[in-house]
């Protein structure tokens, strides 16, 4: 048996010439016409996001999930990635000036090149050989 042999997907998919491998984001959406006082706090965080480097994940911080059961600092370095791309991301929405452009880039790229987006307690294969240290779901 062939996995979706009668799905008919004719019509239903966005013709290639319409795919943009880019957001287009709408000229309405921006944060420059938010008050100074709603702007400030989000280019701040994105002037301190600048200056910080992005934590490496590498493999053996995930492996300590299974190791030592511990998932606390892979996850932190995981989500303080993404922090740092959101206060970039807001500040470039709020101020509009291309400044933040860079460090939105190498932090989205940083994010695509990750071996895996799955966390390691949410790893099923991680799970299949727990240690006595780790308590995986299900």
């Amino acid at each position: 048996m062939r996995l979706f042999e009668h799905t008919d997907v004719k019509g239903r998919l966005l013709p290639l010439e319409k795919v943009r491998m880019f957001a287009d984001f709408p000229a309405g959406w921006t944060l420059q016409n938010a008050p100074d006082a709603a702007k400030a706090p989000l280019i701040a965080a994105g002037e301190e996001a600048l200056g910080k480097p992005l934590p490496p994940l590498p493999a053996s911080l995930y492996r300590q999930f299974v190791r030592l059961g511990n998932r606390a600092v892979f996850e932190a370095a995981y989500f303080y990635r993404r922090q740092l791309l959101m206060d970039l991301l807001f500040a470039e929405a709020a101020e509009g000036e291309g400044r933040f452009l860079d460090g939105i880039v190498d932090a989205l790229w940083a994010i695509l090149e990750e071996t895996t987006w799955v966390l390691p307690a949410h790893n099923s294969a991680a799970c299949s050989t727990p240690s006595p240290a780790t308590t995986c779901p299900g």
